[in-house]
């Protein structure tokens, strides 16, 4: 007992001593310099910097299932089996935010609201650290999108045809969670931040291939009591994708002066960069809950799909101050594997030969200005 006591006693005078350690060596890793090709890239000082954007953004997804449904399930007399559809599509309306950041370096933390009534619960969060020569980020966004379904049964000529359209009852939450992550392959030259975040600035043109990496889930939900939802017997779906990938980046330097004084004054610089990557998903799992609350979810393993992100960026340098006008366009692929049995995803032996395929897409114009103290 003793000897835990002094244990216990010796650690806890240890505790201080190693997180000033720890502060100390994440100071001198924040204020470090990277090395580089100093004719190519200018490196600004570590220092703080507050930033704020707004932003025009759409997210929209697109479900939709293919399936040999019997006619009784319909009300009819006979049993036939006739082929049916269903398209579950988001509005994917164009809505309008503002962000907030704060950074030292190449850290960075943000969050962001949406404007408008309908919006209101919209939320964006991100932190990251993005460095010329590689960048990891977390993010979370979360938005308010009604849904529509239309189900289409047999074709017009036929005598089983019915087609209608719903619309959810409220408002569906979307949100996805997602670590992306990147490598550059000519990290001496080619700063691919420069255009995104204020640390790196381009001197001269140059570019690099990239090895992008991101872990992303996506998720909806209509509520318990949407018709649309109950209608399927699912209460929420979520997605969950592992994906890798290259891509390329470029960077093309109209403007650069170098400062002339103290706190990066006299410092001038217009770059345009263009980027594109394209990745596969190995692995895509489907995750629903069903509307019974006793039951388990359903998961279902799919196969790999193609993934692309492109984005360009305008940025502009003058002295302290940083401004950026920035687009980003994601598209997210998923499907099943063919001839699902109606047990795989609960739908009853009213249903035979399912399968199923998602396009989830996303889009962002920011304008963004940074200062530098």
């Amino acid at each position: 007992m003793k000897k835990l006591f002094i244990a216990a006693t010796l650690l806890m005078l240890a505790l201080p001593v190693g997180a000033q350690n720890l502060w100390e060596s994440l100071v001198v890793w924040l204020k470090s310099r990277s090395v580089v090709d100093s004719s190519y890239i200018y490196q600004r000082p570590a220092c703080f910097a507050v930033d704020g954007n707004f932003n025009l953004q759409s997210h929209s997804a697109s479900m939709s299932m293919n399936y040999d449904i019997n006619t009784r399930s319909l009300g009819h007399a006979d049993s036939v089996w006739v082929r049916g559809k269903s398209v579950m599509e988001f509005d994917g309306k164009v809505r309008s935010g503002v962000g907030f950041g704060i950074g030292y370096g190449n850290l960075g933390l943000g969050y962001g609201i949406n404007l408008g009534a309908d919006d209101k619960a919209s939320r964006t969060f991100n932190f990251a650290i993005k460095a010329h020569k590689w960048g990891i980020g977390v993010s979370y966004y979360g938005l308010n999108s009604y849904a529509f379904n239309e189900v289409t049964i047999a074709d017009d000529t036929s005598r089983y045809y019915s087609h209608v359209v719903r619309q959810s009852n409220s408002p569906c939450n979307i949100y996805r969670v997602g670590l992306d992550a990147y490598w550059s392959l000519n990290r001496s030259k080619f700063a691919y931040t420069s255009a995104y975040k204020c640390s790196m600035v381009q001197r001269r043109s140059a570019g690099s291939l990239l090895i992008s990496g991101n872990v992303q889930l996506t998720g909806m939900n209509c509520g318990e009591d949407d018709e649309i939802f109950n209608n399927s017997g699912i209460r929420s779906y979520m997605f969950l994708q592992a994906s890798a990938g290259v891509g390329y980046s470029h960077n093309i330097v109209f403007l650069h002066r170098d400062p002339t004084g103290p706190k990066d004054y006299g410092l001038r610089n217009l770059t345009l960069n263009a980027t594109l990557f394209t990745l596969l998903s190995v692995n895509n799992t489907f995750i629903a809950s069903p509307t019974q609350t006793d039951s388990s979810n359903i998961v279902l393993s799919c196969p790999i799909s193609p993934n692309a992100s492109g984005s360009l960026a305008l940025a502009y340098s003058l002295n302290r101050w940083y401004f950026s006008l920035q687009y980003t366009h994601n598209l997210y692929y998923f499907r099943s594997e063919e001839g699902l049995k109606a047990s795989d995803l609960r739908q009853g032996n009213n249903l035979r030969d399912l399968n199923f395929a998602t396009l989830m897409q996303n889009w962002k114009l920011m304008a963004m200005a940074v200062f530098n103290f």
